[in-house]
């Protein structure tokens, strides 16, 4: 079983779809996984890294920051954003700033992106272990979207995404079976170190260019149309619509 996992990480809200053994490819329900009561298939592109000295991950975080309205707590809700618009430095050394990161442990915004894509994965990969068999996952390769960049920008962006999903993937199978959308903020630090020297393995999992954003679009779409010729059009307008 040959199963294609396509990440289309956004500003607000992401998703996943898998073709698997060469049919079309289907959404998965992230949202509905989450216990979301609203979106179904989209998930909140959201990390909390809360005064408790834990960190939340889409739902869990948007919910836990809204606890006390009187001082809701600060989420990182665009972290994609730093991608798109940010200095192509190297996102393993710049840190997250106080105002975002109220949990007494340090983290970049690489290990940001490496749990948010954890936190994906997981929800992914229980989601087809649950609705198909074992081999489902035996053999996958992983694939992720990105907006239309020029030539420089759209090979930063690569290669920040590829190491992003490397390390998330390794991250992911650390998580352990009691995880459930929030981790301990030193827990988090320590399997993120550990994670960091296994990620290499997944890198030939992961495609090395990304699929920009209308074509990935199209193909969702298009791919549910029966066999016929005609002429589309593909408007991703974007910046969290």
């Amino acid at each position: 079983m040959e199963t294609i996992v396509c990440v289309d990480y956004g500003t607000s809200m992401s998703k996943v779809a898998v073709s698997i053994d060469g049919a079309p490819p289907f959404p998965i329900p992230l949202g509905q996984c989450e216990g979301d009561p609203v979106k179904e298939f989209l998930i909140d592109s959201s990390l909390l890294f809360a005064t408790d000295a834990r960190i939340y991950f889409g739902t869990y975080a948007v919910r836990k920051s809204q606890e006390n309205l009187r001082l809701p707590q600060r989420r990182y809700d665009s972290l994609k954003g730093r991608l798109t618009t940010g200095d192509k430095t190297e996102l393993g050394d710049v840190k997250l700033p106080s105002l975002l990161n109220s949990t007494g442990v340090e983290f970049s915004i690489a290990d940001a992106m490496a749990l948010m894509f954890a936190h994906i994965f997981r929800l992914t990969h229980d989601y087809l272990r649950q609705e198909y068999e074992d081999g489902v996952l035996g053999n996958v390769s992983y694939r992720f979207t990105r907006p239309v960049f020029n030539e420089e920008r759209g090979a930063w962006v690569d290669r920040h995404m590829v190491c992003a999903i490397a390390a998330g993937l390794s991250l992911e199978v650390q998580l352990g079976k009691s995880y459930a959308g929030s981790i301990d903020a030193k827990d988090a630090r320590n399997l993120i170190d550990q994670s960091a020297k296994k990620k290499n393995a997944k890198y030939r999992k992961i495609s090395s260019h990304g699929i920009p954003e209308p074509v990935a679009a199209g193909i969702l779409v298009l791919s549910q149309v029966p066999d016929r010729r005609f002429l589309s059009a593909i408007v991703d307008i974007g910046a969290g619509t």
